[in-house]
């Protein structure tokens, strides 16, 4: 008897909609309406080259959607063009994805548990909707969404190996909920955004703004919500190619790294987490040391917080700062004059 081919499965859930709901009934309803329409627009991406065969399976309801595919890179690159489509909705969810079936079996359905139901209702089978998922796997699926503190999409580790494109994951990063500010790392989509494009912007850049405006308005909510920005934010930064242009253009991009530091000062004041980012962007430089002490060094010169952090850095959590960037940020504060009795 053949085996049963593998399958991925994910849960996604769309944020903060609880509050619109109450909030802003109407923009509830149009972004519930654009979930659908992204859901069913990309369809097609859940197969392998596009081609859909009875495995691939999409159930949703309102906020939330179920999911399944036979290939696990189709299935995340369908979650991505979720995640641009609804970027411009200002639409945003979680997510797990794992290795599993999810079985669907609907209400009304002679095989199922609800046989006698389903004869005694057959009748009004045209009034009643609904569907029973038997998967083992989907509560993995929904945990994982569901311990995830951020905008992401949690893939499950013992899936990673059958990712063939490595270039859709990536080690990201979210904060814990507890008191503490405490991070943990994650396995997540990979957004691929340029950090300077043909004319000259950066697309990076101004998704990071846009952000951390959505991080600072949550703050009306409650300090906790302002924290699922941060994955994204460390999504962006960790996706982005920092070296498209070349060494002559060290200084340019320094600073337009690290408008951050500055420009965001007032941020700063609300959003407690700010202050990690430009250590994240330290941290994935280590392998251009000229760049990386350029970048070092318009941190210790023009934030006095961000310096006490640079000279303490041992102590920074190795997700966010890894042995090798620390021993680099030391060597560099020291050329400087900096960080003594380090």
């Amino acid at each position: 008897m053949p085996s049963e081919p593998t399958t991925y499965i994910a849960f996604i859930d769309l944020l903060a909609m609880k509050h619109l709901s109450k909030d802003s009934p109407e923009e509830y309803r149009r972004i519930t309406q654009d979930f659908g329409r992204a859901l069913l627009d990309n369809f097609k991406s859940l197969g392998t080259n596009e081609k859909i065969t009875e495995t691939e399976q999409l159930f949703f309801f309102s906020d939330c959607a179920y999911i399944q595919s036979r290939c696990i890179d189709s299935l995340l690159i369908y979650l991505r063009k979720l995640y641009y489509y609804l970027f411009a909705s200002k639409a945003f969810f979680k997510g797990g994805v794992t290795k599993g079936q999810l079985q669907p079996e609907p209400s009304f359905s002679p095989d199922s548990d609800f046989e006698q139901l389903y004869k005694s209702l057959s009748k009004y089978r045209n009034n009643i909707s609904g569907v029973f998922f038997n998967s083992e796997n989907m509560i993995d699926a929904y945990d994982m969404q569901s311990n995830l503190k951020g905008v992401g999409v949690s893939v499950h580790p013992k899936s990673i190996s059958d990712i063939k494109d490595k270039n859709i994951i990536i080690k990201n990063l979210y904060i814990s909920p507890k008191d503490k500010l405490e991070f943990a790392e994650y396995y997540d989509i990979s957004l691929q955004f340029s950090l300077f494009n043909e004319e000259g912007n950066s697309p990076a850049l101004d998704a990071i703004d846009f952000f951390l405006i959505k991080a600072l308005e949550s703050t009306v909510q409650g300090s906790k919500y302002d924290k699922y920005y941060f994955s994204i934010i460390c999504n962006i930064i960790l996706s982005t190619n920092f070296f498209i242009l070349d060494s002559h253009n060290i200084e340019k991009r320094a600073k337009a790294l690290l408008t951050l530091t500055g420009k965001y000062k007032t941020f700063s004041e609300r959003i407690s987490w700010l202050k990690y980012v430009p250590i994240k962007i330290l941290d994935i430089l280590n392998d251009d040391n000229e760049y990386f002490n350029s970048v070092a060094a318009l941190i210790y010169d023009g934030n006095r917080e961000l310096k006490k952090m640079l000279e303490s850095c041992v102590s920074i959590q190795s997700c966010l700062l890894s042995s090798r960037s620390k021993k680099l940020i030391l060597k560099s504060l020291l050329a400087r004059g900096g960080s003594k009795g380090l």
